[in-house]
């Protein structure tokens, strides 16, 4: 899960200043609105999941998508 998780985050916030540029799994990330909506697009489609509002303050790190998809999971448990 966290691969896919980093390889999406690789896609949209590729800088094309600095190609190759790796995403780390506890690094934050800052990301703009568009950005947000295609995490919690592909989050929602991937994994099934329904994100609230609240659920947006845990999308700033890999890790912390990866824990917050698994709580959201064991809640629809």
């Amino acid at each position: 899960m966290l691969e896919q998780v980093m390889g999406f985050l690789g896609e949209i916030l590729e800088d094309p200043d600095a190609p190759g540029e790796r995403v780390e799994p506890d690094t934050s990330y800052v990301l703009d609105s568009l950005a947000v909506i295609e995490v919690v697009t592909f989050l929602e489609e991937r994994f099934g999941l329904s994100l609230e509002r609240s659920d947006l303050d845990r999308i700033e790190t890999p890790l912390g998508i990866v824990d917050l998809v698994l709580a959201k999971q064991a809640a629809d448990s």
